[in-house]
């Protein structure tokens, strides 16, 4: 009763008029929702039963090492379903008024920011990852620390595709997407045992990782690319190349500085700013176009000064 109320504030020629659905429009709406719930299961494979693993074929102590680097990497997630509100609802707004060009560069300019960011914070967990474990959860976890990076990695590959994720499901194309994904976390789970019999729970973070990074990185963007109708070489220089090239310069000015920063607490939360503040320079530097620059500043000065006060000026 809550939600109808908010609906009608928001719409109020909202009705529930029975004679105004279809049951095209009904087979529509559970079809959408079928394969959206089919690529929920392929994550709860995905995600959800590596500590089973663990537990049948490791040993049940070694879940709680295992799950300290997955804990760090679910927080991974919320990037991703922060990316994905708001560009859902501008994507299907866009693909409803059939204004392809515009869906095009939306999702080539959203995938380089989901990219630039992807990777701040999957190099940040890389980078201080024992340093974290360390002062979260004592020296006892550190041996999380590969677990932790085999995780990110392949997380780091599944954030930055989030876009791709959206164009699909703004044109009705997510069919393929969740049945992949499903298929996706079959694997995860067969790897996840097979591998866990020989390197333990970095075994199963391995089988968790492979497979992702295999859909990720080459499955979804080729079908991706064909469903957005945008070329190869056009998504890799305006999406990917200026954050691949940010990333390389980052990751060699991070290395060079490091022998500055000792292995206490306040050297570690120096080193993290620090990251943070050298990555966010090279993005706005490099990362962005002067377009970007530009309109930046603007809402800079809107959201400092007021709109009403930029205007005056």
């Amino acid at each position: 009763m809550l939600h109808w109320r908010l609906v009608r504030f928001a719409d109020p020629q909202a009705s529930l008029d029975l004679r105004q659905t279809t049951w095209g429009e009904l087979r529509e709406l559970f079809s959408f929702g079928f394969y959206v719930f089919v690529n929920q299961v392929g994550d709860l494979f995905r995600f959800r039963l590596d500590s089973l693993v663990i537990a049948r074929w490791l040993n049940i102590s070694l879940v709680t090492h295992f799950n300290v680097a997955s804990r760090l990497v679910e927080y991974f997630r919320y990037v991703s379903a922060a990316i994905i509100g708001p560009l859902i609802t501008e994507m299907s707004a866009l693909e409803g008024q059939d204004k392809e060009e515009s869906l095009q560069l939306l999702f080539l300019r959203s995938t380089r920011f989901t990219t630039l960011l992807s990777l701040l914070v999957g190099a940040l967990m890389c980078l201080n990852g024992r340093a974290l474990l360390t002062f979260w959860v004592g020296n006892a976890f550190v041996s999380s620390y590969a677990v932790l990076v085999t995780l990110v990695i392949g997380r780091t590959a599944t954030t930055l595709q989030s876009p791709s994720m959206v164009v699909l499901l703004a044109r009705g194309r997510h069919r393929a997407l969740g049945w992949w994904t499903l298929g996706e976390g079959l694997v995860n789970l067969a790897l996840s045992i097979y591998w866990a019999e020989k390197y333990g729970i970095l075994g199963v973070a391995m089988g968790t990782a492979v497979p992702m990074l295999l859909f990720r990185l080459i499955v979804q963007p080729w079908y991706t690319l064909l469903v957005a109708r945008v070329s190869f070489t056009r998504y890799f220089w305006e999406s990917l190349s200026r954050p691949l090239v940010v990333f390389v310069i980052f990751l060699v000015i991070v290395r060079l500085t490091s022998v500055f920063f000792r292995p206490n607490l306040i050297s570690f939360l120096i080193s993290v700013v620090w990251q943070i503040s050298v990555f966010v320079l090279l993005s706005l530097w490099i990362g962005l176009t002067s377009n970007e620059r530009r309109d930046m500043r603007g809402r800079a000065k809107v959201l400092i000064f007021g709109r009403h006060a930029v205007s005056a000026a």
